[in-house]
């Protein structure tokens, strides 16, 4: 199959002209098992990610703030030489209800001006997971998916790939 892969600016544009059919995905997709769910966005996502240079886009990192556990706090306030707390303050907020912290800043504090990740090797697993299509479950996860259509070029090129799919099969 030939992959469409949008750029990180054309990916919202063409996510809003694609847009208008997700609900009918979902449905689709709600419909069947999850291990299916996962079996046709596994098919096309991992031969999608070795197309895509994420260091020419960095979407997730410009737009989306990264959960962090306490583990990863300590690691990252070493890394920028603050005590934990002071980290907290600095550059993360909690959520509302919970204990679940994040970073606050968009672009990301360590994202730097080519596009890399100033801390790539020490980054936050949600950082490592992104976009998550790789990992089970992805029917649980839709709305999520959803949402980074028009973020992701990984999500908008595999969600793209699994409505032929689907279309196919009809």
């Amino acid at each position: 199959m030939n992959y469409l892969i949008p750029s990180s600016i054309q990916v919202k544009e063409w996510a809003l002209e694609g847009s208008n059919t997700l609900k009918s995905i979902h449905n689709q997709l709600k419909s069947k098992a999850s291990k299916d769910v996962d079996d046709l966005f596994f098919k096309h996502a991992q031969k999608i990610t070795e197309l895509v240079d994420c260091t020419t886009c960095g979407n997730c990192c410009k737009l989306l703030e990264a959960g962090l556990s306490d583990d990863e706090i300590a690691k990252l306030s070493i890394i920028k030489n603050e005590r934990p707390e002071h980290f907290k303050r600095l550059y993360l907020l909690k959520e509302n209800g919970s204990d679940a912290w994040y970073l606050k800043e968009t672009p990301c504090t360590f994202l730097k001006s080519d596009c890399k990740c100033a801390i790539y090797e020490d980054r936050p697993k949600a950082c490592i997971n992104y976009p998550g299509l790789n990992h089970p479950g992805i029917k649980y996860r839709l709305r999520s998916v959803w949402a980074n259509y028009e973020i992701c070029p990984i999500v908008y090129a595999s969600v793209e790939a699994v409505k032929t799919d689907l279309a196919n099969d009809l």
